[in-house]
């Protein structure tokens, strides 16, 4: 699925589903169309997604339940993750972000 440019794959219904390798995931509810409420990257996907404090706020959110999609980035560096992260953010303006994380969040 095309998540701003970027080509993700899912969505998944299971964490178990997704590799643990570094990239960039995307929470998503289950409505038609689904709509984006988290980004995040990290270097082991499914470890972060599995432990990932923000999972209240998701479910707040998608009270249905959620989706994952995931884009795999195996070689490059946190600060190429963070970059991708950031632009999804601001495309989508994800309600489960925290602005205070992100120092360069511009919501124009």
């Amino acid at each position: 699925m095309n998540i701003g440019g970027y080509n993700f794959q899912g969505p998944f219904v299971s964490k178990q589903m997704i590799r643990d390798e570094a990239g960039i995931y995307v929470i998503l509810t289950r409505l038609s169309p689904p709509k984006i409420i988290y980004v995040g990257q990290s270097i082991s996907l499914r470890n972060r997604i599995t432990y990932h404090e923000q999972e209240p706020y998701w479910t707040q959110h998608a009270p249905l339940g959620f989706y994952y999609a995931v884009y795999y980035t195996p070689r490059s560096a946190a600060q190429q993750r963070s970059q991708i992260e950031l632009e999804i953010i601001r495309k989508y303006k994800p309600p489960c972000n925290k602005l205070s994380r992100l120092n360069h969040y511009n919501p124009r």
